[in-house]
């Protein structure tokens, strides 16, 4: 993925986040959650995008660009990704 590819895209589309969402600290925490590993460290990039192709059931990021059920189960994980990070956020809170 470069500049010029995602240059076309607007911005919050399931291909464009997909790109993005590997590079989050947060979801690659999500990630090491989801795997149920301990250390958050372990999950690098690369682990989190193969996390995305294996939920999702794709086997290249542009295939989101094609809707259907790709785009479902990766709406679906993205509503489980945002609910746990809101609960991470308010348990930091809480802590503080």
């Amino acid at each position: 993925m470069n500049i010029l590819q995602l240059a076309d895209e607007p911005t919050f589309t399931p291909f464009v986040m997909s790109c993005r969402l590997p590079r989050n600290p947060m979801f690659r925490a999500y990630v090491a959650h989801a795997d149920g590993r301990l250390d958050t460290h372990e999950v690098s990039e690369a682990h989190a995008k193969n996390y995305l192709h294996n939920v999702c059931q794709i086997e290249s990021r542009n295939d989101l660009k094609q809707g259907g059920e790709p785009v479902r189960r990766f709406n679906h994980m993205l509503r489980h990704f945002k609910r746990w990070s809101d609960q991470q956020q308010e348990n930091h809170r809480r802590e503080a």
